[in-house]
């Protein structure tokens, strides 16, 4: 990231906080602390990760009061901090009734608009197979919790 002030004066700080967010911030002489004038992401969900492990983060949650939520299947570890605090840090755990099983009735749950991890370790299927297909190919591989379709390169993986 480079930029430049034209002003000598003005003193200018970027920083990366915890939560990935970058902000560039300028020192305000008159108050004696920092501004914050640009940030980005600007969605609460834009950092990876925001909702924890198996969680998942709703831009447009105005329905609820809170972002985060879990996926099918999964509850807050720490309900307090999740549904009181509105800190989802600690992620979700799976509930014990829906204990995996690998393929004795394992299914899957269509999960709409989310983020992908790192793609780098995915296994890369035939671009001809059916959505079925990419889940039976996920169900008779154990270590398999879910699969996703991304168009990279033009190709599509199952993760």
């Amino acid at each position: 990231m480079t930029y430049s002030v034209s002003d000598a004066s003005v003193i200018l700080r970027v920083m990366l906080d915890y939560s990935g967010l970058v902000k560039n911030l300028i020192w305000h002489e008159k108050d004696g602390k920092w501004n914050e004038f640009w940030s980005v992401p600007k969605s609460p969900c834009g950092p990876y990760g925001r909702c924890g492990t198996y969680g998942i983060c709703d831009p447009h949650f105005f329905s609820r009061r809170f972002e985060c939520d879990c996926l099918p299947g999964y509850e807050p570890k720490c309900p307090r901090e999740w549904n009181i605090l509105k800190d989802a840090s600690k992620g979700v755990s799976e509930r014990l009734e829906s204990t995996s099983l690998c393929s004795h009735g394992d299914g899957f749950v269509k999960v709409a608009n989310v983020k992908v991890h790192d793609t780098s370790e995915a296994v890369w299927v035939s671009t001809n197979m059916t959505p079925r297909d990419r889940e039976k190919n996920c169900v008779r591989n154990c270590s398999c919790s879910a699969y996703a379709s991304i168009d990279i390169l033009e190709k599509e993986s199952v993760v």
